[in-house]
């Protein structure tokens, strides 16, 4: 009697609740953004790709991992993190969509310009803008 010890495949890595998260972030320039979801097993390995280019981490680009949750926190935003991120599981993936914006800082400033003609105090004209 011959015997065959067998392990039995792990079941697949599934991204849990994917309807519930939120897949398109917008940002304004020098906010943070955090892109995150659960999987169905904690062991689980995960890639993270921007415009389909493999995320190294660096000093903006953190890959957190705790417990089931997987996450990709950008610090600090830029323009240039505006694009197309995607979540690989290998079983399972999805996509968010982040949009940096500049910030707009309106300041309103009203001057009036008079000219004078050879130090003489009576104006020759005047321009508000």
């Amino acid at each position: 009697m011959e015997i065959c010890n067998s392990v039995s495949p792990e079941p697949p890595v599934k991204i849990l609740r994917k309807s519930e998260i939120k897949t398109d972030l917008k940002s304004l320039i020098s906010d943070d953004i955090v892109l995150e979801c659960e999987l169905s097993r904690a062991n689980a390995d995960a890639k993270w790709y921007k415009d389909n280019c493999r995320v190294e981490g660096n000093e903006r680009y953190c890959e957190e991992e705790e417990g089931a949750f997987r996450s990709l926190v950008i610090l600090n935003t830029e323009l240039e993190d505006s694009g197309e991120y995607f979540l690989d599981v290998g079983d399972d993936n999805i996509s968010f969509k982040v949009t940096v914006e500049g910030k707009t800082d309106f300041v309103n400033f009203n001057y009036l310009f008079v000219w004078y003609k050879n130090d003489n105090k009576s104006p020759i004209s005047s321009l508000w803008p």
